[in-house]
């Protein structure tokens, strides 16, 4: 009985050295994308109160002022272009995480507009600075907010976007990676 044991486990300390092997084969593994809650739909226009999840390489229409209400997250995936059609705000009480990638930026904009991106323009005709939307707004509620590889162009047409956006948040802003072209009034 001893020596089946032991010939046993010879057998399989033999067949644990010769069944490995090192392989050359380079492996990639994926990280899935975040998610949080639904995904917002990108079929209609967007107003009123949102939260889930603005899916990677979609794009959405704002037809009105947007809010993320307090207790509520929006994750946008990268590759998101969301397009304000007039003079609204997004005004976020809760959470808003802003997540694009060097690859793949998010964009806040305005359809049709080009900027004239000249240093020593004259800023009064550049479009980038008329203020064409209302901008991010940061509501004293709101827990965090996150702007990772973003534009946020043409803002700041309803509120002194950045001055309002510093002062109200009370607990975290993060910007990291981002370009933000607006009207600023202090």
């Amino acid at each position: 009985m001893k020596k089946f044991s032991n010939l046993l486990i010879a057998i399989c300390l033999l067949a644990c050295v010769f069944s490995c092997s090192k392989s050359d084969e380079v492996v990639t593994v994926s990280q899935p994308l975040l998610t949080i809650g639904k995904a917002v739909d990108n079929k209609t226009p967007l107003s009123g109160s949102i939260k889930g999840t603005m899916k990677s390489d979609s794009v959405y229409n704002v037809n009105g002022d947007v809010f993320i209400n307090e207790n509520d997250t929006l994750l946008i995936q990268p590759g998101v272009k969301i397009y304000i059609n007039g003079n609204y705000s997004i005004v976020v009480k809760g959470t808003l995480l802003s997540l694009g990638s060097k690859d793949k930026p998010i964009y806040f904009t305005v359809k049709n507009v080009t900027k004239t991106d000249q240093i020593g323009a004259d800023p009064t005709t550049d479009p980038a600075y008329k203020g064409l939307w209302g901008g991010i707004l940061g509501e004293t509620t709101a827990k965090l907010l996150v702007v990772k590889w973003t534009h946020v162009e043409f803002g700041g047409g309803k509120q002194p976007f950045l001055r309002f956006l510093l002062s109200q948040i009370t607990e975290t802003l993060i910007l990291c990676v981002s370009v933000i072209r607006t009207v600023f009034l202090f």
